[in-house]
């Protein structure tokens, strides 16, 4: 499973996680990073967001109530980044919630980001590829957490690639997209193969479950087999702003390195790096993008495409 890092939270490293056995013998049988989702169950509830069963206060794991085997319980399904979560809204359709410490630079400038991007002017602009805020749900009482509420989407490799035409089609929203967020003076500032996300639930007899996504939503077996990016088409998503920044008109637009999670920006590498400009290092994070996962595993047509 993909790790995204933000500059907010370090993600917990996958292999660091305990065993299922392990983690039964924990709090509740929860991981240290989700209880405080946990904590915040019913005050999600009360704003129209349920987490799923696991998250509930008084939750008993399935496996022990119900004598089944640890892998066949949705409910020992955990998250793996403290950060964001799947919910269910009130009527019935799946969201992603991020958790944002409003007391720091990095979450001001998510929001901020995410609002410019939602707001009546733009949010309907065909260029538009930036995830869309639904809602916000505002800090609990004495804390700094504020939620913003997306659309659940998906790794992009979780359905597979069948046609040169469907390769071609993601390259152009993520460079139309991107051409979007420059062209109103904003720098992603984190343009890396998981900031890029796919609105494939529909792709689906059943939908994907968020964290196991080989498997149905509802654990009732696998996922069926999903229509092709052709007959179904998708659309795909730049997300995670919190490293992202927009700029004046008059602004000078240099920024120093390093930042992002591409470690092989040519201005980043360079000792004593001065100051570069965050907008072309963007377009290069992407060009790497085409590189590292289509031209390096034999993609040879994205080449000639992109030549």
């Amino acid at each position: 499973m993909n790790q995204v890092v933000t500059a907010d939270e370090p993600a917990q490293d996958i292999d660091s996680i305990p065993s299922y056995t392990e983690i039964t013998m924990e709090e509740g049988g929860l991981l240290e990073v989700e209880i405080f989702w946990r904590d915040h169950y019913l005050y999600l509830k009360e704003h129209g967001y349920t987490l799923r069963r696991r998250y509930e206060p008084d939750w008993t794991p399935s496996w022990i109530t119900d004598n089944k085997e640890i892998d066949e319980c949705e409910d020992s399904i955990f998250v793996c980044h403290a950060w964001v979560i799947d919910a269910t809204r009130r009527d019935g359709t799946y969201v992603a919630l991020k958790k944002v410490d409003a007391s720091r630079v990095t979450a001001r400038n998510e929001l901020a980001v995410g609002k410019l991007f939602t707001s009546p002017e733009l949010s309907l602009c065909s260029g538009n590829r930036c995830v869309p805020i639904l809602d916000i749900v505002q800090p609990k009482e004495g804390s700094d957490y504020t939620f913003i509420v997306m659309p659940l989407l998906y790794p992009v490799d979780t359905a597979p690639f069948e046609t040169i035409g469907e390769v071609i089609e993601f390259f152009r929203q993520i460079f139309e997209g991107l051409q979007f967020m420059h062209n109103h003076n904003v720098a992603h500032g984190d343009c890396k193969w998981n900031n890029i996300m796919a609105d494939l639930g529909s792709s689906y007899d059943h939908p994907p479950h968020p964290i196991d996504r080989f498997t149905r939503r509802d654990f009732r077996g696998h996922i069926s087999a999903p229509l092709s990016r052709t007959t179904k088409p998708v659309k795909y998503y730049l997300i995670d702003f919190d490293l992202s920044k927009i700029y004046g008109k008059q602004d000078v637009r240099l920024r120093m390195p390093p930042w992002g999670g591409d470690k092989t920006v040519p201005e980043h590498l360079v000792p004593n790096a001065p100051p570069c400009d965050p907008f072309r290092v963007d377009v290069y994070c992407v060009g790497n993008i085409a590189r590292q996962r289509f031209l390096d595993v034999g993609m040879s047509f994205v080449q000639v495409v992109l030549s």
